[in-house]
């Protein structure tokens, strides 16, 4: 995003603090990252919000905690607050409603808020986070940092990227952030923002600089390198990977790897010009680092998935290089490295990643290594139908969503990628003893003419809608919202 954009939406987020309900004061707002090494566009804009807690205000989220988590808290834990709401819930959770949509509703609300939950607080989590927990334990505690962060941030103001700390550990040093170099960006004393992060003298921005690099260059590239305390960095992964390829007799080029890094220094006798570029240098070798270390670890853990196989007498048809690139390429989580930086890797190490097709559909996505010309050209073919279809998908259920949340389409293509159908699915779960629901629902989908299924916990409708094959996208969400109807 553009520099001057993130920079708007950051005092868009300051100028709505006082008509927020938040839970805590916001008593500073700290600067980091790249906004602060003059980059005109930037992935994002880092910030450290920190907060403060009046007494009233402790009270009022601990009781908020209190009625609003799995457990009782301190020694209360023996109630099950969630389990209280949880019939007020159920309605909205049936109509698949967000709590964040739901908690607007006038009567809901009200309740809530008697019971010490605010609406707005409650609103900042998911059905999932509060049944589930964060980890998938079944155990939920509203978090300070969620509700900051989702009430001023959300998803309105994109490219803030927020970090939560309290005021007196920041002051204090207690610092959980691997970041070491901030500016301050606003506060009630000096609330320019502009002229806190763009008007900084010209020689504060010089040892800015220089405090950066010397961080990335004697702390933060040797810990990637390394590793710490906390894991193995690039160099235990890539003996990992050697060693697992030892008898294999699979090449890995960890030497083309290697020769792609760059050594950066701190001289002290750099430009300011020259500062910057080796920041983004030292910035560019952290991620590559990272990177790498991922994939690294895939292909050992990987070889090591083949070896236990061949023991096991289970030998694959593909040879063990291309099971290894398609395995690394299906395995690497795409958040943390994207599949083109993934297959950029395994180039560089001279891993087949050409071989592994990706076919990528609506929902989900698969990987395969042809074992012929004749298998590669109905992969490729089918990658084409399955990127046409999910590109349709995408857009016409988008349009349909806010007419009929249970509603879900589907679309048939010839061989040359023309739309031949559209079927509409709608599935509406039904509760087995709530009989009146569940004639009203059938008596609706059969008088919008759909062929109507029924089970016990759900009832499922569906209808076609044969096609030319001539219709653009604009005229398939038009008969797609005409098959809602009649």
């Amino acid at each position: 995003m553009k520099r001057a954009k993130l920079l708007e939406n950051l005092k868009s987020v300051v100028e709505d603090i006082p008509k927020r309900d938040l839970p805590a004061n916001i008593s500073a707002i700290y600067a980091f990252g790249g906004i602060l090494r003059e980059k005109s566009r930037l992935r994002d804009f880092d910030l450290l919000f920190l907060y403060s807690m009046t007494e009233d205000q402790i009270v009022r989220w601990n009781r908020f905690r209190e009625n609003f988590s799995t457990y009782g808290i301190s020694s209360n834990h023996d109630k099950h607050p969630l389990i209280e709401l949880e019939s007020l819930f159920e309605p909205f959770r049936k109509k698949n409603m967000s709590l964040h949509e739901a908690v607007k509703n006038e009567k809901l609300a009200l309740f809530l808020a008697q019971k010490g939950i605010p609406p707005s607080w409650a609103g900042c989590f998911s059905w999932t986070e509060v049944y589930r927990g964060y980890h998938g334990d079944g155990i939920f505690y509203p978090d300070l940092d969620r509700v900051l962060r989702r009430i001023l941030v959300g998803r309105q103001f994109k490219g803030l990227q927020l970090q939560i700390q309290s005021y007196e550990d920041f002051e204090k040093k207690f610092m959980s952030l691997v970041a070491k170099n901030y500016v301050l960006a606003w506060s009630l004393e000096r609330p320019d923002i502009e002229e806190n992060i763009e008007g900084r003298p010209e020689q504060e921005k010089i040892d800015y600089a220089a405090k950066e690099l010397d961080f990335f260059v004697k702390e933060q590239i040797p810990r990637f390198r390394n590793g710490s305390e906390y894991g193995g960095g690039y160099e235990q992964a890539k003996d990992s990977a050697a060693k697992a390829s030892v008898g294999t007799g699979l090449r890995i080029n960890l030497e083309a790897l290697e020769k792609q890094h760059v050594d950066i220094r701190h001289t002290g006798t750099e430009s300011y010009d020259e500062l910057l570029r080796k920041c983004e240098t030292a910035r560019n070798e952290m991620r590559n680092y990272h990177k790498e270390t991922v994939a690294l670890n895939q292909i050992a853990s990987a070889l090591e998935n083949w070896e236990r196989l061949k023991k096991e007498g289970y030998v694959e048809r593909i040879r063990l290089e291309d099971q290894i690139a398609q395995q690394v390429i299906q395995w690497v989580e795409k958040a943390v490295v994207k599949e083109d930086e993934v297959r950029q890797i395994l180039r560089t190490m001279d891993l087949p990643e050409h071989n592994v097709i990706t076919i990528k559909a609506y929902g989900y996505t698969w990987y395969k290594v042809p074992e012929n010309n004749r298998d590669k050209e109905t992969l490729l073919k089918e990658a084409r139908l399955q990127k046409i279809r999910r590109e349709y998908l995408m857009k016409i259920n988008k349009v349909i969503k806010p007419l009929e949340s249970d509603a879900q389409v589907d679309i048939g293509l010839t061989d040359g990628g023309k739309p031949r159908w559209l079927v509409m699915r709608i599935w509406k779960q039904i509760e087995e003893e709530d009989e009146a629901l569940r004639k009203s629902v059938t008596d609706d989908l059969i008088a919008r003419r759909f062929n109507v299924k029924t089970w016990t916990w759900a009832i499922e409708g569906t209808k076609q809608s044969l096609l030319t094959g001539e219709e653009n996208l604009k005229q398939l969400e038009e008969i797609a919202k005409q098959m809602l109807k009649t």
